[in-house]
C-alpha cells in the first residue's frame, strides 16, 4: 500500500470519527433530561475510545505498526479495524520489503553479467561473491558440467568465496555423485538445515565449522541444466531468500553460456585467423609452384616447336635435333645434380647445428610438457652416462632418484603454469658421483600449435661447488684447531699459575 492510499484511508477514518461525535452529540441532546448522568459517563467511555484511536490512527500514518502489540486491550470496532488495518499494513510492508530486496538483487546480478560478460573465470567469481554477500552467507561454490569429454560428464568447480577470501580450488564431481549430482539430475532446489558433519565445512581464519544450512540451486535454462550453485550459512535461509535464487539461477545459467559461446567465439575466431594464414601462406606457395610449372610449360613447348621446325628440314637439321635432345637430357641431368647438392647441403647444415649444440659449453635441451626429451646435445648424455638416442623421449623420473626427479619436475611445472623463466641450482647423482648445475629454463612455444614446452641450458659447477666444499671444511678444520690451541694454551697458563701459586714462600 503506497502513502497516497494509506492517506486516503486515515482521512477516511477521521470523516467517520467525526460523523459518530455528531451523532453522539445529537442522541445526547435529545436523551439528556432521561439520564443526563449515563448519558455523560458514555460519551466520556467514547471520548476516551475516540483519541485512542486517533493516536493509533497517527502512529499507523507514521509507519509505527505497534498498535498490534495492543489488540488485546482494544474493544471497540473501530480499534479492532485499526489493529486489522495496521496488521496489513506490516504484513504489506514486509512483502515489498522482500519484493525490493529480490527485485534489487535482481537488478544488480544483472549489472554483474553485462560488465563481466566476456570473461567466464571471471564472470563467475564475480557472481558467486555477490550471491554469498547479498544472502550474508559465509560459503558459496558455482559448478558447471564439463563436456568436453561426452562420453565423461562430470561437475567441475569453476570458482568458490569463502570469508572475505577467493578460493583457488580443484575439484570435480560426478553427475551421480552427492547432493549437486542429486539437485543436477533431478533439476530441482535442494535446501538442508541438518548437515551431516562430513559433508561440507566453512572455514575462516578461526578454524572449521559445520553450516547451519545449505542450499544447492539448479542452473537451468528452458532446455537443459548447465551447473549448479551450492551456498553455506550458519543462519537458515527465508522462502523469499530460496525464491531469489531460483530466479537468479536462470539469468545465472544465460550468462555463462553465453560467456562460454563468447569465449568459443574468440577461440574460432583465432583459430580461422590462424587457418586464413596459413592458406594465404600455402596459396603463395602454389602460385609459385604454377609460375614454376608455366614458365617449365613454356619452355617446353617452345622446344617442342623448335625440334616440329627441325624435323621439317633435311639430315643436318635431324643431327642438330639430336644435339639439342642432347642438350635437353644434359639439362636435366644438371638439374638432378643441383637437387641431389642442395639436399646434400640441407643434410651438412643439420650436422652443423647438431655440431654447434654439441659443442656448446653448456647443456642444451628441448622438453614438452610432460617433461620428455624432444631435444638435447651430448653435454647433457654426457652427464648422465648415456647416449642422445637413449634419452630422447624419457622424462627426469626414468633418468633421476624419486626425490631429485620430483626437485625438477616442481620448477618446471612454474614454467609451464606461469610461463616464466627461473634460474635454479640442481644437483644430482649419476653412477655414485655427485653432480652440480647452474640451470635456466624457459617457457618454449612449438609454432606448429599452441603447446608450450620447457627449453633450458646447464652450466656445470662441479668443480667449484666441489672447492666450495673444500674450503667450508678447511674453514672447520682452522676453527678447531685454533679451539684447541686456545683450550691447550689456557691449560699451561693455568699451569704456570700453579706454579707461581707453588713457588711463593
Amino acid at each position: 500500500m503506497d502513502k497516497f492510499s494509506l492517506i486516503i484511508s486515515l482521512l477516511s477514518i477521521l470523516l467517520l470519527i467525526c460523523i459518530i461525535i455528531i451523532g453522539f452529540n445529537y442522541k445526547l441532546k435529545i436523551q439528556r433530561k432521561h439520564n443526563e448522568q449515563k448519558l455523560l459517563e458514555d460519551f466520556n467511555l467514547v471520548k476516551k475510545h475516540l483519541e485512542t484511536n486517533i493516536g493509533y490512527a497517527k502512529q499507523i500514518a507514521s509507519g509505527d505498526y505497534s498498535v498490534i502489540n495492543n489488540a488485546s486491550g482494544i474493544e471497540d470496532e473501530l480499534g479492532k479495524s485499526l489493529v486489522e488495518m495496521s496488521t496489513n499494513l506490516k504484513t504489506a510492508e514486509i512483502e515489498d520489503r522482500k519484493r525490493n530486496w529480490s527485485m534489487m538483487g535482481l537488478t544488480k546480478l544483472s549489472e554483474i553479467i553485462r560488465v563481466s560478460n566476456n570473461d567466464l573465470t571471471e564472470l563467475s567469481y564475480e557472481l558467486i561473491v555477490f550471491l554469498v554477500k547479498y544472502l550474508e552467507a559465509n560459503q558459496g561454490g558455482l559448478f558447471v558440467i564439463n563436456e568436453s569429454n561426452p562420453d565423461h560428464r562430470y561437475l567441475e568447480l569453476l570458482s568458490c568465496y569463502a570469508f572475505e577470501r577467493r578460493k583457488y580450488l580443484e575439484r570435480k564431481i560426478e553427475l551421480d555423485e552427492g547432493l549437486l549430482g542429486q539437485a543436477v539430475q533431478e533439476n530441482d532446489l535442494i535446501y538442508l538445515t541438518e548437515i551431516p558433519s562430513d559433508y561440507v565445512r566453512i572455514t575462516s581464519g578461526l578454524g572449521t565449522a559445520t553450516p547451519k544450512s545449505l542450499i544447492i540451486v539448479p542452473l537451468k535454462t528452458e532446455s537443459d541444466v548447465i551447473g549448479a550453485l551450492e551456498i553455506a550459512s550458519f543462519k537458515t535461509f527465508d522462502a523469499h531468500e530460496r525464491e531469489f535464487l531460483s530466479k537468479a539461477s536462470e539469468s545465472i545459467a544465460a550468462s555463462l553460456i553465453s560467456s562460454r559461446i563468447n569465449d568459443n567465439t574468440s577461440k574460432l575466431l583465432h583459430e580461422s585467423q590462424q587457418l586464413a594464414e596459413q592458406l594465404k601462406q600455402q596459396e603463395e606457395e602454389v602460385r609459385q609452384n604454377l609460375e614454376e610449372m608455366q614458365a617449365t610449360q613454356e619452355e617446353m613447348v617452345r622446344k617442342e616447336h623448335e625440334i616440329n621446325k627441325l624435323l621439317g628440314e633435311s639430315r643436318q637439321s635431324e643431327i642438330l635435333l639430336k644435339k639439342k635432345m642432347e642438350e635437353n637430357s644434359r639439362l636435366e641431368a644438371d638439374n638432378k645434380m643441383r637437387q641431389q647438392q642442395m639436399l646434400t647441403e640441407l643434410e651438412n647444415n643439420k650436422k652443423v647445428t647438431t655440431s654447434v649444440l654439441n659443442n656448446l659449453p653448456q647443456r642444451i635441451f628441448l622438453k614438452d610438457k610432460e617433461g620428455r626429451f624432444l631435444l638435447l646435445n651430448e653435454s647433457v648424455a654426457a652427464d648422465l652416462n648415456k647416449s642422445i638416442e637413449d634419452l630422447l623421449g624419457k622424462n627426469d623420473f626414468e633418468l633421476h632418484k624419486k626425490e631429485d626427479a620430483e626437485k625438477f619436475w616442481s620448477d618446471e611445472k612454474v614454467v609451464l603454469d606461469k610461463l616464466k623463466k627461473i634460474d635454479t641450482y640442481e644437483d644430482f647423482e649419476v653412477d655414485g658421483v655427485r653432480k652440480y648445475m647452474y640451470t635456466v629454463k624457459m617457457p618454449f612455444k612449438f609454432p606448429n600449435n599452441d603447446q608450450y614446452g620447457i627449453l633450458g641450458y646447464q652450466s656445470d659447477i662441479t668443480e667449484l661447488k666441489t672447492l666450495e666444499l673444500r674450503i667450508k671444511n678447511t674453514e672447520v678444520e682452522i676453527a678447531q684447531k685454533e679451539l684447541e690451541t686456545q683450550q691447550e694454551l689456557a691449560s699451561k697458563n693455568a699451569l704456570i699459575e700453579e706454579l707461581k701459586k707453588q713457588l711463593k714462600p
